[in-house]
């Protein structure tokens, strides 16, 4: 296309924003023109075109911040695609104010580590569970940066004693409000002896904390599940039980060590074993493995970093059509048969990247004078069904006509450029969330992703 066609092709497609502008009046309620149904079938200038190439890969991040979040993770799951993701929490506690009230007439009767549920879950949960609690021998520190601010990373880990404090065995019944187990009577003992003789180390919160560096809660190898528990001080305590003899009855007492929430240095560290598929070869964010070349599946997995990209490498042949312009464009992609249907991320996000899978922007889409970002939404092709009732009846739908539009305008679309697919970015840091896309090879030409682009041809 030579530079005065180009020009003219410019000012034709002024000409149509002012048709379509009058077509979303009609047609639409709202002020943000969206192409239905009625629309395509009663409007014979308007046709879709879905050949354009769509690649997808997998990515795994260098790093991801999940200090001082909302949930603790714990356990282990693992799918024949994906290998398996193990997640360990790290965390500490406060000196609080209950621990100084304990006195010479209070008899030690026990003490445990509660965890409360925030009812998620990952795997299975029939299975039974077992978790022990380990000290750690250095302090829970957050790795400093100038830039990115000051964080603790899920590929971060600390030094710990070799004998657990405590072992528990249960299965995870999530309907409930917590766990609780008994540690061993010496660490509790100490504790008391502290309070006792007036220690030094119980002057300040940050010598309790250089006192007790911290604990890590590490799953049998064998365990089926990740549990989600609260990451803030109603969710993560420690429990001292005692007793006090007095006249003809006896008094129980319960104090309580609280998780820190001064400096809240709580995370979560992801340990996964790939070795045995198809993406063992996953090391650096700077290189993808091509679904085409990872069994026609790329992932998403939270707390493991794991993202997809998405490549258009044919989409310069759109200025092929100088006798019509783009009014919409939608992109489809389909969850494999791999995933667990009930626990699918119902939305997903969207970055744009450079050809180092750098993270960039966030795509976002116009709404009044508001910014919302635009996400993939889980749908259903045959509505009678119910949402979890046959996994060839989901897929994930987006639109991403702004960001199309705004590339284009140059005439020029930069095929090194692509998209990033994450399930929400505080999922990432919080959740281990999955699942498994359908790659481009797929033998079932239905269930491959496709872009769809909506063009108004013109005479």
């Amino acid at each position: 296309m030579d530079p005065n066609s180009k020009h003219t092709y410019m000012n034709k497609i002024n000409v149509l924003l002012v048709l379509v502008l009058g077509i979303s009046m009609v047609f639409c309620d709202s002020k943000k023109f969206d192409i239905g149904e009625d629309l395509i079938d009663t409007q014979s200038g308007i046709t879709i075109i879905d050949t354009f190439q769509v690649r997808l890969s997998t990515i795994k991040l260098d790093s991801v911040p999940t200090s001082g979040t909302k949930q603790l993770l714990c356990g282990k799951h693992s799918t024949s695609v994906t290998g398996s993701t193990e997640i360990i929490p790290y965390f500490n506690f406060d000196l609080g104010d209950d621990l100084k009230r304990i006195t010479q007439d209070d008899q030690f009767d026990s003490i445990t580590l509660e965890l409360g549920y925030t009812k998620y879950y990952v795997g299975d949960t029939t299975q039974i569970q077992q978790f022990s609690l380990y000290q750690l021998t250095d302090l829970l520190d957050y790795v400093k940066s100038k830039t990115s601010g000051d964080y603790i990373y899920n590929n971060s880990s600390f030094p710990h004693e070799d004998v657990p404090l405590g072992t528990v065995r249960f299965y995870p019944y999530v309907s409930e409000d917590s766990i609780e187990f008994r540690l061993d009577d010496t660490f509790g003992l100490d504790l008391i002896n502290m309070v006792l003789n007036n220690s030094d180390d119980l002057e300040s919160n940050a010598r309790f904390n250089r006192y007790l560096r911290g604990f890590m809660l590490k799953s049998a190898s064998d365990s089926k599940s990740i549990i989600g528990f609260k990451g803030d001080t109603s969710g993560v305590k420690i429990n001292i039980y005692t007793h006090i003899i007095g006249p003809g009855e006896s008094a129980k007492k319960n104090y309580i060590i609280p998780l820190a929430s001064e400096v809240k240095t709580h995370y979560n560290q992801a340990v996964s074993d790939r070795s045995n598929t198809a993406f063992a070869g996953l090391s650096s964010q700077n290189e993808e493995i091509a679904a085409r070349n990872s069994g026609n599946r790329c992932f998403n997995e939270g707390s493991a970093g794991i993202i997809s990209r998405i490549d258009f490498p044919s989409l310069n042949d759109v200025f092929l059509f100088d006798d019509r312009v783009m009014i919409k464009a939608q992109l489809l992609f389909y969850p494999s048969t791999e995933n667990n249907i009930r626990l699918l991320p119902q939305t997903l996000s969207f970055y744009e990247s450079d050809k180092h899978n750098t993270i960039g922007s966030q795509l976002t889409t116009s709404s009044g004078t508001q910014q919302a970002p635009v996400q993939a939404s889980l749908k259903k092709r045959d509505s009678s069904k119910e949402l979890y009732e046959d996994i060839f009846n989901l897929y994930y739908a987006v639109d991403i006509t702004e960001y199309l539009t705004a590339k284009f305008a140059g005439n020029y679309y930069n095929t090194q450029n692509g998209l990033l697919i994450t399930i929400p970015y505080s999922d990432l840091q919080t959740s281990a969330d999955l699942v498994i896309l359908n790659g481009e090879n797929n033998d079932l030409t239905t269930y491959r992703p496709q872009l769809q682009l909506y063009f108004l041809k013109y005479e």
